[in-house]
């Protein structure tokens, strides 16, 4: 389940500060009751944002592991079902604005 911390507490040592999103597993939301809050659908759509931009620029990082990916590929997916399920209509990819110049092609020369 997608939560937003309210509390920060730490996580295998790891400190949670109060807006971060995460999967909570069932699990452990016993244990975290009051610490987490799920998601609101207006919290997931701006995580949604600042995931799928980092997804895109993802393999500029030299630090950023294969499990990094994945983890991030995963937390997208769920926030994607989720937004979507509740009617929320959100891009797959992140808008990429074209410079075209005044004689019809690209700014870096090609055609369109």
């Amino acid at each position: 389940m997608l939560v937003e911390v309210v509390t920060a507490f730490k996580v295998r040592g790891q400190l949670m500060a109060v807006g971060t999103v995460f999967d909570a597993p069932e699990s452990v939301l016993q244990r975290i009751e009051g610490k987490v809050t799920p998601v609101g659908l207006d919290t997931a759509e701006r995580e949604y944002y600042r995931a799928l931009s980092r997804w895109w620029t993802i393999d500029d990082d030299p630090t950023v592991t294969l499990e990094d990916s994945r983890r991030l590929l995963l937390f997208l997916e769920e926030l994607y079902a989720l937004l979507r399920k509740n009617g929320r209509i959100v891009p797959v990819r992140l808008p990429v604005v074209k410079n075209y110049t005044h004689t019809g092609g690209c700014s870096d020369g090609r055609r369109n």
